[in-house]
């Protein structure tokens, strides 16, 4: 019966250490695949989150377009300084104006060295009437192209019996290099 007891046992230790396996194998085998159920969950929610981003970055260009436009058609393109010039030769002739032009400049600033954008300077003299020379100003400061007007002086001769008015000017506009 000793004999019968020992097999027990022994049996009974084989049967314990298979279970014990076992279930080392199954907490091993539920750890890896909640491992992979983590990583999946989170590929998800991130492709989740890119697409948000992307919707989001789409919205954003094209609520930024119609600024982006504003911009580019406020600004002398690359090749449109000449058409500026004469642009601004023709607006003084229509109201009456001769115009010379003293000088063209593009002048770089620290603010627009790492763009594509330099200052495009312009210095000119205007004769012509008190009513030409204020409506020239007005369109001149309504153009589509931002300018800045940095200097604007009017002068007339007190005793020229024509009252012919002289004006020189400096404005500024930004230009695409």
């Amino acid at each position: 019966m000793r004999k019968n007891n020992f097999q027990i046992i022994i049996l009974l230790v084989i049967v314990v250490l298979v279970l014990a396996a076992a279930k080392i194998f199954l907490l091993w085998d539920i750890r890896h695949k909640n491992q992979q159920i983590s990583l999946m969950d989170y590929e998800i929610q991130s492709s989740g989150t890119v697409e948000q981003n992307t919707i989001v970055m789409q919205h954003m260009i094209q609520a930024a377009s119609p600024n982006i436009a504003l911009v580019n058609s406020s600004s002398i393109a690359s090749d449109g300084d000449i058409a500026f010039i004469e642009n601004l030769e023709s607006l003084a002739r229509s109201n009456g104006l001769d115009i010379q032009i003293d000088s063209l400049l593009f002048e770089s600033s620290a603010t627009l060295a790492s763009s594509s954008m330099t200052a495009f300077k312009v210095k000119a003299e205007t004769k012509g009437s008190w009513a030409g020379t204020h409506k020239f100003l007005i369109e001149m400061e309504s153009l589509p192209i931002k300018i800045k007007i940095n200097n604007f002086s009017t002068s007339v001769d007190p005793e020229d019996a024509n009252r012919v008015w002289q004006s020189s000017f400096e404005i500024k506009a930004l230009k695409y290099k």
